[in-house]
């Protein structure tokens, strides 16, 4: 006779008394969840289990079958987390990872140890391929598959693995009241930047406000206004040498706070070919380095600019030529973020998960 199919999600582990859990008192921090199992309906079982145990290598742990031809496998897929993103960091991984088209609501992400030839194995296998193996900002290889029952699959390697994850630095509200920062550890360096009219003033304000540790605000702008005689417009090609110069003051004044355990945010027009003085300074005092590039479209950058006040640039050909120049941003173009949409408030939020999650960060 054929066992009575059973629901491995409500078997005891064998070193597991039966409502050990439920002694756990409510908001201990004691780790509650024991596994992870993700359970899939797969509508043509074997071609799955043919794909996802022995194709991709699970190893089969239990298998149950029951009455009416029913079939279970429970398959081996190490150490399982659970990712939340937000919709910002949903759409930011859609755009380094899949050319931005967008990923479903669940998706199962699995770490192997060669992306590139997993990726092609399982194409072979007859995975749908949607997007290519790729080296991320975060030093991993990512691809993206549509597996058989129909799941979304990313591969990723870690291409550091070796290495221990660095603990996220900056933005945590934890170390509010922590004065000991000072003495233990470099603060994170955080280049909000953009073309004129994208928020970049505005939303770096915010985001050293909010930080919840001790952060302090740089606007080039200031750095700029500092030079009282002999000051050329940053945008003219005769400020080249002066712009230069404004770059490496801000850049040794953020490593000086940050090595006092500061977070810096320093906000203002600093593109691709303005960072190596920020990167050395940033790895000389082993800060964390974040370059986050606000770009709306280009209509919209110019109708932000021209409201603003007299003093700030206004002048629609500059705005138009500062947003040319960051249009394409070679290696760096995922660290562009879309704000076309965003008003200030979710822009904040936007970069906060970004430098939250480390997926803009460069050093």
């Amino acid at each position: 006779m054929e066992p009575t199919p059973v629901n491995p999600a409500e078997q005891h582990r064998d070193d597991e008394a039966p409502g050990a859990a439920d002694a756990v008192e409510p908001g201990a921090s004691v780790q509650r969840v024991r596994q992870l199992r993700l359970v899939v309906h797969a509508a043509d079982f074997e071609r799955a289990l043919a794909f996802y145990r022995d194709a991709l290598g699970m190893a089969e742990q239990e298998a149950y079958d029951g009455d009416g031809g029913a079939m279970v496998r429970i398959l081996d897929a190490g150490r399982a987390t659970l990712e939340l993103s937000n919709p910002a960091q949903v759409a930011f991984i859609d755009r380094v990872e899949a050319e931005g088209r967008p990923s479903d609501r669940l998706r199962v992400a699995l770490e192997v140890d060669d992306g590139r030839a997993v990726t092609a194995e399982l194409v072979a296998a007859g995975a749908e391929l949607e997007a290519e193996s790729r080296e991320t900002p975060w030093r991993s290889v990512n691809s993206r598959l549509r597996g058989p029952a129909g799941l979304q699959l990313t591969l990723f390697q870690e291409l550091d693995a070796a290495e221990p994850a660095p603990v996220p630095t900056g933005l945590d509200p934890t170390d509010a009241d922590d004065t000991s920062h000072a003495r233990n550890a470099p603060g994170a360096v955080i280049v909000v930047t953009g073309p004129s009219g994208s928020g970049k003033s505005t939303v770096g304000a915010l985001i050293a406000e909010r930080s919840g540790r001790p952060a302090v605000h740089l606007e080039t702008d200031g750095f700029y206004s500092a030079i009282r005689s002999g000051a050329v417009a940053p945008h003219l090609p005769a400020a080249q040498r002066q712009n230069e110069v404004v770059i490496a003051t801000i850049a040794a004044s953020a490593a000086s706070w940050a090595a006092g355990g500061y977070d810096v945010v320093v906000d203002g027009v600093v593109g691709p070919w303005f960072l190596a003085p920020i990167v050395d300074a940033a790895r000389g005092v082993g800060a964390p380095l974040h370059y986050v590039v606000l770009r709306p479209s280009a209509d919209v950058a110019v109708e932000r600019a021209t409201a603003r006040s007299a003093d700030a640039l206004r002048d629609e050909a500059v705005v138009r030529d500062l947003h040319g120049q960051f249009a394409d941003l070679g290696a760096l173009e995922p660290h562009a973020l879309d704000t076309t949409h965003l008003d200030v408030e979710r822009t904040v939020e936007a970069v906060r998960a970004v430098v939250d999650g480390g997926a803009m960060r460069l050093a």
